[in-house]
């Protein structure tokens, strides 16, 4: 191999392992482009729980799907129907439908998902299966 085909090797190496990490630690992906919520994910002991920005949007406008090991939140923000009438100046507000997908770990139990919606926020709670929580064992002294 040439000394001159050496470094642009290693560095597409470099950018294929950057990219691998990169969706290693962030899973979650938008099939659409425009508007999409913001998540947060979080984990405790006992379920991992999933918060997404939905401001102005119902239960009507979401739903919600596991396939496989993939969570799937798919939805619509529509526009509000009195802007549509207005002479707009500034708009930065967004609307249209999205899709934001999750892999899950395998140590969730999805049978048992819940969703609810308040205050503009949608929260999943997915429950851990219960051989995978921590368990707590006292051991006597003697």
């Amino acid at each position: 191999m040439s000394r001159e085909r050496f470094p642009k090797l290693l560095s597409e190496s470099l950018s294929r392992e950057i990219e691998r990490v990169f969706e290693d630690f962030f899973p979650t992906f938008s099939e659409e482009k425009g508007f999409y919520p913001h998540l947060d994910i979080a984990e405790s002991e006992n379920e991992i729980v999933i918060k997404a920005d939905v401001p102005g949007m119902t239960q009507k406008d979401i739903s919600i799907e596991i396939h496989n090991d993939q969570l799937i939140i798919r939805g619509e923000k529509k526009e509000e129907e009195e802007v549509k009438k207005k002479n707009i100046y500034i708009s930065e507000r967004r609307y249209g439908k999205f899709a934001r997908r999750i892999t899950l770990p395998d140590y969730v139990d999805p049978e048992k998902t819940k969703a609810k919606i308040k205050d503009g926020v949608l929260t999943i709670t997915i429950p851990k299966k219960e051989e995978v929580k921590p368990k707590k064992i006292s051991v006597q002294i003697e």
